[in-house]
């Protein structure tokens, strides 16, 4: 499935990597809740298959999960923050994309997070970002998007 790009993707990429250092220090710290919900979603995902964090921001919702045994890899719209992620946790691969531009195969990921990212998208896209995704998925597979903060 082709989805072309939001008109905003240049205002919302020139926004985070505008903030991407103050962000990577607003949520360094997870807390508990969130730990918790990483962790469930890890035991489902770690013998599925490998782990997209698509709207890795500064890495570490990546890296903590690399570091409970999930194979991930993560991508962000900024290069700002992927320079964070890159620079903090050097053992995960990240790369500066867009959920809109991938192109993933068919049952190829175990899981996939959209954790405080896709609410950037426009509503009338999240359906066709979210379909692309699913079709990513492998049986067994699952994703997880939160609402939230940015």
């Amino acid at each position: 499935m082709t989805v072309d790009a939001p008109a905003d993707l240049e205002a919302v990429r020139a926004s985070y990597d505008a903030v991407a250092d103050n962000y990577a220090r607003m949520v360094a710290d997870p807390g508990p809740w969130l730990r918790a919900a990483l962790d469930a979603f890890g035991e489902q995902v770690r013998t599925v298959g490998p782990v997209l964090d698509a709207g890795c921001g500064p890495g570490w919702i990546s890296n903590y999960l690399h570091h409970n045994g999930v194979d991930v890899s993560g991508i962000d719209l900024s290069p700002r923050m992927i320079d964070h992620a890159r620079r903090q946790f050097p053992d995960v691969a990240f790369e500066v994309a867009s959920v809109t531009d991938l192109r993933p195969e068919p049952q190829s990921l175990g899981g996939v997070l959209g954790w405080w990212s896709w609410f950037n998208l426009p509503r009338e896209w999240l359906p066709k970002v979210i379909a692309t995704m699913a079709t990513a998925l492998r049986p067994g597979g699952h994703d997880r998007h939160a609402p939230g903060r940015g």
